[in-house]
């Protein structure tokens, strides 16, 4: 197998794989030369602006300073009650406690992208995640597997 990468953008890379294997579904024989063209979207390498924080590092550092954190945790229960008034979803239980995911990720031993996708319905807890919810929220399992039913 041969890979090369014939061309680069700002935002990608083209990748072509030559292979004399066989590829299920292809009709490709190992007599056969097949080519597979590989695409890479990934943002690494790309050149970021002169100044630029992430909106992850931008909260961490206003929440350093405790009146900022205490006002950012203000606006989120200010949200949940806005918004999500009979919302009984993680998120709004999230919310209605001020916190932001990264603090309840902390809060379970988790990753902050672990929370977004228990909180979007992409991801089906195991037990041990539903436990860990329970203790964060210092509630109960069914009221946990009711914010997650209605999450979905």
């Amino acid at each position: 197998m041969i890979r090369k990468t014939i061309g680069q953008g700002e935002s990608s890379a083209i990748t072509r794989t030559s292979t004399s294997q066989s590829i299920s579904g292809l009709g490709a024989t190992p007599e056969t030369k097949s080519e597979v063209i590989f695409l890479d979207f990934s943002p690494e390498g790309l050149p970021q602006p002169e100044g630029f924080v992430s909106i992850d590092d931008h909260i961490s550092e206003r929440e350093r300073d405790p009146d900022r954190k205490a006002a950012l945790a203000r606006a989120r229960q200010e949200i949940a009650a806005e918004l999500y008034p009979n919302d009984h979803s993680i998120s709004a239980m999230r919310l209605q406690k001020g916190w932001s995911q990264q603090h309840l990720a902390e809060v379970m031993g988790t990753s902050q992208p672990q929370v977004a996708r228990i909180e979007s319905g992409r991801l089906d807890p195991q037990l041990s995640t539903i436990r860990k919810l329970v203790d964060a929220f210092d509630s109960d399992i069914d009221t946990i597997c009711r914010a997650l039913e209605n999450t979905k």
